[in-house]
């Protein structure tokens, strides 16, 4: 009985054995060929790639372009990718099967992000992000094209995963604490710090939420931001906002979409009638002061301290409500918003974008606080509801789109918490002042034209005038008509714009068109929905830009650029400088700086507009998942309800989505915030330890 027994356990010792020995041939092996692997099918750009027809020409056109880089450097990305591998797949076989699982689905999806391109960049372009960055179609019906691409998505899925799995492992070794590498909330207060972060400790004051502290770091940014003032200085007027000034310095009010005077009026809210306002009110006080242009600067300054201040408020609430934060990671997220130019080159650009995200800032760091309350059963007074309706006014009346979020946001908190007046006070009431007071009542009494009733159509616009394009011998006559009636067919189809709504809307609405004439036009855009839905797609394509790899928030000139002598009636601003023109300090200064932020790393993927508008996001919801903090998922309403309004834009411009950049540190605090959790924490860690995990990792999980 007993000689069975030594038989037995030795056999299987041997199996054991014999098993390990294969596994450790086996990994680097796979490793070798995976590096190999990578060179053709990730270094190459899609731009490169996409034009070739045939496997055989797309594998050469893609090994001469790695190639091309030189023997030593290719050699050194091969190096690089096969310990990548190597190292990874050790890492990812301590990491719990469900936290893997999940990570390697968020991984493909980045993959996805980085192999579709956008769709308006060029490969020369100074200011189109990284150099590979290229528009064009994807020929999927050829079959050669489609296992590339496929291949190529698993391939860079792969390496975020590895990536992925290094860090996560690194970290559970530094805390030798499991899957809790991720969490925040570490109970031992005693962590290691370099001696630079203690030294920042002696003699810098840490960031807290707290008047002091929040006002010597707003102005330590600010300080920071002034080169980057300097450089893209004297100022820089987006084109919408010199319309915006041409009619509130006197000129006759012209309708920018349907290029019709609007005479009986003194202003028009195409654009925020709030933001004119403001910009006029500082062009006049440059006026006052002797020069146009020092108003303006004025303007760009108290544009910049705000953003800081709501940048550094929004990290002092995260280091507030998050518990013992490392030094480092705090000293870096300070670091980051000073030295990466993303905030700070946006503050220097006046639109109403850029004077609205800070705005939203503020907004989103009282609807964190709000459920941070709510979750933390701690009181919530009226003033504190007071000032959350405030912000989400000024942000709806600054940004028209923003009433929509912030409006959308709080009714699903309505839903979904308790205590429900409060929450709903703060949904009706901006809604209420924003989309019917000031608009029905205050306007007609201040003689200010409405917005075009066009701008809400601008996408059944443009997929129409797609069907129009690609079926209109398929159509009906009374399909026709109902189009004619709110279209000039013909305008809308010689001026249609695969990069913009505006061209159609802007040629081809009839301002003719009656309310009923619309309403018919709307129930025929959705039906056509069903019968046409490629044609849709393909007619909305730039709405893939802010999703995937290339652009960057870095900005700089020009100082001025539009509207000379259209709808102007001659009017100017700040005529001393030339249309469209680059000032000095932009041209030898900030353009040179930003095509090198552009395309240098790190700056190239931190100024990267997917990793805010796709990466973050996605990262911080799985991270929610992996610890099953489901009580935060209320928190990312903002961002949900964000990524909605992305899909009604009339065209890509990366300003569209600033306020994801700028609600940055709290999308990334959500998995770490800890009230309201503590069930959750024990589910947590009974479901993650699995058998044969180490006693002492188990024993550490259990505590948390």
């Amino acid at each position: 009985m007993e000689q069975g027994e030594v038989k037995s356990g030795l056999v299987a010792k041997m199996s054991s054995e014999s098993d390990s020995g294969i596994k450790k041939y086996i990994v680097p092996i796979v490793s070798l060929l995976a590096a190999t692997l990578i060179l053709v099918f990730v270094v190459p750009g899609l731009g490169v790639v996409e034009q070739a027809v045939g496997l055989h020409a797309i594998l050469n056109n893609a090994i001469n372009s790695v190639a091309s880089a030189g023997a030593l450097a290719t050699f050194a990305a091969w190096l690089v990718f096969f310990m990548l591998y190597w190292k990874g797949a050790q890492a990812i076989s301590r990491r719990p099967l469900r936290e893997s699982c999940i990570f390697a689905v968020v991984s493909l999806l980045l993959s996805a992000t980085v192999c579709f391109t956008g769709t308006w960049a060029t490969v020369d372009g100074e200011h189109t992000g990284f150099p590979w960055y290229s528009s064009g179609t994807y020929p999927f019906g050829r079959p050669s094209f489609t296992f590339f691409f496929t291949i190529r998505l698993i391939a860079i899925g792969s390496l975020l995963l590895m990536a992925w799995a290094l860090i996560a492992d690194a970290l559970g070794r530094r805390r030798n604490n499991g899957i809790r590498a991720f969490q925040a909330s570490n109970e031992n207060p005693e962590t290691k710090t370099s001696g630079f972060v203690k030294t920042m400790k002696r003699y810098v004051p840490s960031l807290r939420l707290n008047v002091r502290s929040v006002a010597i770091y707003t102005a330590l940014v600010t300080i920071c931001w002034l080169p980057i003032l300097y450089i893209n200085g004297p100022v820089i007027v987006n084109i919408d906002t010199v319309l915006q000034l041409i009619q509130g310095k006197g000129s006759r009010i012209w309708d920018p979409m349907t290029m019709q005077w609007l005479d009986g009026y003194v202003l028009q809210d195409h654009h925020p009638v709030f933001d004119t306002l403001i910009y006029v009110g500082f062009d006049r006080l440059g006026l006052l002061l002797g020069h146009e242009v020092v108003g303006l600067q004025i303007l760009t300054v108290l544009q910049a301290i705000v953003t800081a201040f709501a940048v550094v408020l929004s990290l002092a609430w995260c280091f507030s409500r998050v518990k013992n934060i490392p030094a480092l990671v705090q000293v870096c997220a300070v670091a980051f918003i000073i030295f990466v130019p993303t905030f700070s080159t946006v503050s220097t650009v006046i639109v109403k974008d850029s004077t609205w995200a800070p705005i939203f800032l503020l907004w989103a760091i009282a609807f964190a606080e709000f459920i941070y309350r709510k979750q933390s059963q701690k009181p919530v007074s009226w003033k504190f509801i007071i000032l959350f309706v405030v912000l989400a006014i000024f942000a709806g009346l600054t940004k028209k789109p923003s009433i929509y979020i912030t409006t959308g946001a709080t009714f699903i908190v309505l839903i979904f918490m308790s205590g429900r007046f409060k929450t709903l006070v703060a949904t009706l009431v901006p809604a209420g002042i924003c989309l019917v007071l000031i608009p029905g009542l205050l306007f007609p009494a201040m003689h200010i034209a409405p917005g075009g009733v066009q701008e809400p159509l601008s996408i059944p616009i443009q997929q129409v005038t797609k069907v129009l394009i690609d079926h209109q011998d398929q159509l009906s006559q009374k399909d026709l008509r109902t189009i004619s009636k709110v279209l000039d067919i013909k305008e809308a189809k010689k001026n249609w714009n695969p990069l913009s709504a505006d061209f159609a809307k802007h040629y081809g609405y009839k301002p003719s068109s009656t309310k009923a004439d619309r309403s018919a036009f709307e129930k025929l855009w959705i039906a056509l929905a069903f019968r046409y839905p490629g044609s849709y797609i393909n007619a909305i394509s730039y709405v893939r830009t802010p999703f995937v790899l290339g652009q960057t928030y870095y900005q700089t000139g020009p100082v001025r650029c539009g509207w000379d002598g259209a709808g102007t009636n001659h009017v100017k601003v700040l005529p001393e400088y030339k249309d469209c023109a680059l000032s000095k300090q932009q041209e030898h200064l900030g353009k040179p700086f930003v095509n090198v932020m552009n395309h240098v790393p790190p700056f190239s993927l931190l100024g990267a507009e997917v990793l805010y508008v796709v990466w973050v996001p996605l990262l911080a919801l799985a991270l929610v998942i992996v610890r099953k903090r489901w009580k935060s998922l209320l928190y990312f309403a903002p961002v949900l309800m964000q990524l909605l309004v992305q899909f009604m834009v009339p065209s890509y411009q990366n300003r569209y989505t600033l306020g994801l950049l700028f609600t940055v540190f709290l999308t990334l605090a959500i998995p770490f915030l800890s009230c309201g959790h503590s069930a959750e924490k024990t589910d947590m860690a009974k479901g993650t330890v699995e058998a044969g995990e180490a006693q002492p990792d188990q024993t550490v999980r259990q505590n948390g």
